[in-house]
């Protein structure tokens, strides 16, 4: 029996519970008619599960990451992956994909989205969403609307007029609707035009709901619900995290007679989506498995290739392993190689691969490959790990005992692989006023000297070392940039231990019951300070045959609930590239980031690519790249600015963040304003040349169809990425991208790539009738490789 068949028996109580979550990750069940509860996980890059520190998980790039493979069909397979994993974690809801917009280079969470391009960004939207949906999960398309920087982002008001709204920041939401035909839609935490997304009847209503026809939930982002029947009526289905606190039996006292409705079209959605995810048949709270079938690994794998974007070559790749002798890995980034930006899109991977690692299991054990990291990068202390603690047991990792408070009985317990826990709501069944944390590893130190120690925490939090107490929180002030900027900020203390020493280390956490519901520390350590390192990298990358430097970012710096500080790379690893590349001429630097960054050395080294966050297989990924084994196909999603004097205005004011822009933002900025960037969007190289010729175009009505012939002019197998940018001469408009194709082409082989551009694609809003129309006149098509290197212009 479907459970929609059964709202009609639902009484107004029961409708009031569906509206509000059981808890920080479930949907409340209606026991009396059988209707279960389903299980939420945060997604993007994998499924977490209820915990945010459990199980592990196949960790697949980030956004950008998969908005630089341009290929839909690919995101889509990522999407079956990844609703297979939600399988075997009882979750019948994944909270992705992230189908805000790169608007600024600089915003923290960019990494979790797809591009500075909505047409790019619905594509691949569309693609991810049906990935997943087609075996029975929700996708949930966040964060609707304009919630496109982290600044202030549960108070701030965007105010976007708009044409510009429906061009650009609503569409990929649109294309979700329309073609995913997605399930769910999560609102954003800020305001739009003075309303919060979470309760815009225009918004929800008239546009979500009225003109799109969306028959799904609208979900609020988590803690960002602010009135109770007025968000109702307005079209937010459910509040989370639970137990609700606008929802649930509120609603049943602020709700007017003739609001009633709501309550009940609000609860026939719920069941609608517990049917379509076939909820009744999962178990909630049944087992989370961590096993990881090889075909999901693979999936993960080749999207992190075909993600990476070669940005410069001299020559000097492919590699050949034939004439190498001796590689030398430099950088933050070689050993331990991020593979996933910060915040609640964080997941536990499964045995990811570095570059170091990648290398020489590519290479084989007749190529030395060296390392020196040369710099650090960390943001803050970085997180002790596996290598540096071990559990009283002697497991890598950290042990986790979860007590109650009032007796000390064990309730449940875990082991983590680092210094690192976060819970959003009580990690085990009891209220967090009434539950302990302790910790216990055994530390490991790997020097002589000061280390000190860092600490952020949400809660109370010592520290000790051998029982003494070297750090608490109590007075520590608030306003810290971790946990979504709910931790204190960091306190740090130093302790000089002796190389080779082992000591005891204790972590205890007492809860702080206030509205995040919010418990984790981050407890990191800086060993004595090596002022030789940089000189040691240098060494050794001059005795080398090739030197690959690996640097970037962190997931420090690129994270849920705070925005770059600057373009630059942190720490000196500019000065590190800068070096290395002095000293050695065959110097590949390999960038691991989620954002643009600046890069002022490229023109001094022999190749330049760009890995992104690329998930637990990254660093067998790049080494496939490096090596040819499979060719580079990645194109930049977004533009890369040459230097800070590039970046746009956020138009932010302390309240507000005016969108002054209008539709001339990315590459449309660049090209409007006549502005060089360092790489224009949609750039990347491949170990092949292509060229695109006898392109002819048929316009009937308002679709248009370009036919282009695309040959491979080099020696090596190759995919190209052929891009038709759209302007209407009469209205003196940027170039947008208005369609693109992937061509996989062997050497000296041809193929007619057919675009297809349809209404979505040449439509405009007309602000005076409010309503979409195609401009009359002559439309110029730009038919190329990016968005500045353009190869043939058509007139329409």
């Amino acid at each position: 029996m479907r459970l929609e068949t059964l709202a009609d028996q639902l009484s107004d109580a029961e409708c009031a519970d569906l509206t509000g979550g059981l808890g920080p990750w479930m949907t409340t069940p209606v026991p009396r008619l059988g209707v279960p509860s389903a299980k939420t996980s945060d997604g993007m890059v994998g499924v977490r599960g209820e915990r945010f520190v459990g199980t592990s998980s196949t960790c697949f790039p980030c956004g950008t990451a998969l908005g630089a493979t341009w290929d839909p069909d690919l995101v889509r397979r990522v999407g079956n992956a990844l609703a297979d994993e939600a399988g075997r974690k009882q979750v019948a809801v994944l909270l992705a994909p992230v189908l805000n917009l790169h608007r600024h280079p600089l915003a923290g969470r960019n990494f979790e989205s797809f591009s500075e391009d909505p047409l790019l960004a619905a594509r691949l939207g569309v693609g991810y969403i049906r990935g997943v949906q087609e075996l029975g999960v929700a996708a949930v398309a966040k964060h609707f609307v304009a919630n496109d920087a982290e600044v202030d982002r549960e108070r701030v008001e965007a105010r976007v007029d708009e044409s510009t709204l429906r061009e650009v920041y609503l569409a990929p939401f649109e294309a979700a609707v329309r073609e995913g035909h997605v399930w769910a839609v999560m609102s954003a935490y800020n305001k739009l035009n003075g309303t919060y997304c979470s309760e815009h009847p225009w918004l929800l209503g008239e546009v979500l709901r009225g003109e799109w026809g969306f028959d799904g939930i609208v979900v609020s982002d988590w803690g960002g619900t602010h009135s109770s029947a007025a968000s109702l009526v307005a079209g937010l289905d459910l509040e989370m995290p639970g137990p609700p606190r606008q929802h649930g039996r509120r609603l049943l006292e602020t709700i007017a007679d003739d609001e009633r409705w709501a309550l009940a079209a609000s609860a026939g959605r719920m069941l609608r989506l517990l049917d379509r995810t076939g909820a009744a048949a999962i178990d909630p709270r049944g087992a989370e498995s961590s096993d990881e079938p090889v075909e999901i690994r693979a999936v993960a794998r080749e999207a992190a290739e075909q993600a990476i974007v070669l940005l410069a070559n001299d020559g000097t790749l492919p590699l050949e392993p034939g004439s190498l002798r001796r590689v030398a890995v430099i950088g933050p980034h070689g050993e331990h190689t991020p593979v996933q930006g910060g915040g609640s899109a964080f997941v536990n991977p499964q045995d990811p691969v570095g570059i170091l690692v990648g290398l020489r299991t590519a290479l084989g054990p007749g190529v030395e490959v060296v390392h020196e990291r040369g710099v650090s990068v960390g943001k803050h202390a970085p997180l002790l790990t596996g290598d540096q603690i071990v559990t009283p047991d002697g497991r890598p990792g950290m042990l986790v005992e979860y007590r109650a408070a009032d007796d000390g009985t064990l309730l449940d317990s875990q082991v983590l692989t680092s210094t690192s826990l976060l819970s959003i709501g009580p990690p085990v069944a009891r209220p967090m006023g009434e539950i302990l944390v302790r910790t216990i590893a055994r530390l490991r130190a790997a020097a002589s000297g000061d280390h000190t120690f860092g600490l952020m925490s949400a809660g109370h939090t010592t520290v000790r070392i051998d029982g003494r107490v070297i750090l608490d929180s109590r007075d520590a002030p608030r306003g810290g940039e971790a946990f979504f900027g709910r931790s204190t900020q960091e306190i740090t203390a130093a302790i000089d231990l002796e190389e080779g020493t082992e000591h005891e280390l204790e972590v205890d956490v007492v809860p702080i019951v206030e509205k995040s519901e919010t418990l984790g520390f981050l407890l990191g350590c800086w060993r004595p300070v090596d002022t030789s390192a940089m000189d040691r990298a240098v060494a050794l990358a001059r005795g080398a045959d090739v030197a690959i430097v690996a640097v970037g970012t962190t997931a420090e710096h690129e994270t849920e609930g705070g925005d770059r500080d600057d373009l630059g790379l942190p720490g000196d690893q500019d000065e590190l590239v800068r070096r290395v590349a002095a000293a050695n001429p065959r110097t590949i630097v390999v960038l691991v980031c989620g954002a643009a960054v600046a890069m002022p050395w490229v023109d001094r080294v022999a190749a330049c690519l760009v890995a992104w966050f690329g998930g637990q297989e990254v660093g067998t990924a790049v080494a496939r790249v490096l090596l040819d084994q499979v060719g580079p196909s990645g194109r930049l999603p977004v533009t890369f600015p040459r230097d800070a004097s590039q970046l746009p205005d956020l138009g932010f004011d302390g309240t507000t963040i005016t969108y002054r822009e209008g539709t001339a933002f990315g590459y449309r900025r660049y090209l409007h304003d006549g502005l060089v960037p360092a790489f224009p969007f949609g750039h990347g190289l491949a170990y092949t040349t292509f060229r695109s010729s006898d392109a002819r175009a048929v316009r009937e009505g308002e679709k248009v169809t370009v036919e282009v012939r695309i040959e491979n002019t080099g020696e090596r197998r190759g995919i190209a990425v052929v891009q038709a940018y759209a302007a209407f001469t009469a209205t003196h408009e940027s170039p947008r991208l208005a369609a693109f194709a992937r061509v996989d082409l062997e050497p000296g082989a041809a193929e007619v790539a057919l675009l297809h551009l349809g209404g979505t694609e040449l439509r405009r809003w007309d602000a005076r009738s409010r309503s979409w129309t195609v401009p009359r006149g002559p439309l110029e098509l730009s038919i190329g490789w990016s968005a500045t290197t353009i190869e043939q212009v058509l007139h329409v």
